[in-house]
């Protein structure tokens, strides 16, 4: 998958438009405060701070002169960007789901841990990552190794 278009830079944004360094911090100190205070003070789960957190952001960019139209397409790149990876990350937790129900998870730390000793199995693991990592080419192998 391929994106056919160009990500905004600062340099690319309308100088009357561009957000000084305090005005961008704003959506982010909103995020973290909204999560903090939702799932810390209120015991919310965090879907409900999260929603919050992005009407704020929304209202900010909307504040800032971006019309609605500006703000969606910004909003499709940027998970038309995020996309693949999400794809990937669902298909090695479906694979290491697989793995561990089918026992080959375990089975191979039972039979990891009878050949090597609980001192060099974990870095013996990370060998056996990077070397999964190299041959194949993929760091998200890796993790899922």
């Amino acid at each position: 998958m391929t994106n056919s278009f160009t990500p905004t830079t600062y340099d690319d944004l309308d100088p009357d438009r561009r957000p000084s360094l305090a005005a961008a911090l704003v959506p982010i100190f909103a995020v973290v405060a909204f999560l903090g205070v939702g799932s810390a003070v209120l015991g919310l789960d965090p879907h409900a701070p999260l929603l919050w957190s992005i009407v704020i952001v929304g209202a900010f960019g909307l504040w800032l002169g971006y019309d609605w139209d500006e703000l969606f397409d910004g909003i499709s790149n940027g998970l038309v960007m995020g996309l693949q990876a999400l794809l990937i990350i669902f298909t090695i937790y479906g694979l290491i789901a697989t793995w561990v129900s089918a026992g080959t998870i375990p089975g191979l730390m039972y039979y990891g841990l009878e050949i090597l000793s609980p001192t060099t199995f974990l870095p013996a693991a990370a060998v056996v990552a990077a070397v999964v990592a190299f041959a194949i080419g993929s760091s998200w192998t890796a993790v899922g190794t």
